[in-house]
């Protein structure tokens, strides 16, 4: 549109590339429905239900749980068997990362990235005893 139209003799102003595009550019539908679904109650009482399976306890017990309660949250559906080694790999990250705070060495920023690995930490025993209890 400003290629074809535009003969000024400086580089078009960002009011006149805005004005372009705004000409241009389909308008946009509306988002319907929530902008996170994966954060609504309704999602997080699913994973809460789904990792009280024997997967969830498997997860519990290898220390896994915090990833497969996202999974689930993301998904609504327990990870088919091949997805389960990602989830695996996602938690070893984790405590590599979360040892490395503990140990101070995490830069700058060690001891904030601690106190948000300690609530990653209280958020993964809370789901390994609902797994295991099987009480929310």
């Amino acid at each position: 549109q400003i290629i074809q139209n535009y003969r000024g003799a400086r580089f078009p102003t960002p009011a006149q590339i805005r004005r372009a595009i705004d000409e241009v550019a389909p308008v946009e539908a509306p988002i319907e429905g929530p902008k996170y679904p994966e954060w609504q109650p309704d999602a997080l009482a699913k994973a809460d239900g789904l990792i009280m399976s024997e997967m969830g306890r498997k997860a519990a017990r290898e220390g896994w749980i915090l990833s497969l309660h996202d999974y689930c949250r993301k998904n609504g559906n327990l990870p088919p068997y091949t997805e389960v080694n990602r989830l695996k790999e996602m938690a070893r990250g984790f405590d590599e990362a979360y040892a490395t705070c503990c140990r101070g060495q995490g830069g700058a920023l060690n001891d904030s990235l601690r106190r948000l690995g300690d609530t990653f930490i209280a958020k993964r025993e809370k789901y390994a005893a609902m797994a295991e209890d099987g009480v929310v």
